[in-house]
């Protein structure tokens, strides 16, 4: 007689003619209130995240797009694609181009067609509303002021 491996009929038992029936149910009772509870705390989890977030010191992009100029009406123009038109620099075959870096600076390319290359000064970059500051990586005597036009 096969019983998966529960002898109740086997000898010596006390069950050999006995007819054994077992019933395994199980019930999970979820109350209301535990899901209530559950979906409130994800929700207030979430809000957090949103209200929280901005004040975080998470890094906000600082937009630069468009024309500045210098007290000496001198410009530079900031394009969405990369790239700066100037009155400040020499004209070259290839744009000059731009790229905001993590630690706060400015990359500015300028081709150098002898060289067929781009060479990079870095600038420390500092907007404070139509204000922009480039002080010079290199050359900390080196510093551009630029207004918002």
């Amino acid at each position: 007689m096969s019983n998966n491996g529960v002898n109740y009929g086997g000898e010596g038992s006390n069950f050999q003619n006995a007819q054994i029936t077992t019933t395994n149910t199980v019930t999970i009772k979820k109350s209301h209130f535990a899901i209530g509870l559950t979906i409130s705390v994800s929700i207030v989890i979430a809000l957090l995240l949103f209200i929280v977030k901005p004040f975080s010191g998470g890094e906000e992009k600082v937009n630069i797009l468009g024309t500045w100029s210098t007290d000496d009406g001198k410009y530079i123009e900031f394009l969405s694609d990369g790239t700066i038109k100037t009155d400040m620099h020499y004209v070259s075959v290839k744009p000059n181009t731009y790229e905001i870096l993590s630690d706060g600076y400015l990359k500015w390319g300028e081709y150098d067609a002898a060289w067929i290359q781009y060479f990079y000064t870095y600038y420390k970059l500092e907007v404070r509303g139509n204000n922009m500051t480039l002080t010079s990586k290199e050359d900390v005597t080196e510093i551009i002021k630029l207004t918002k036009q």
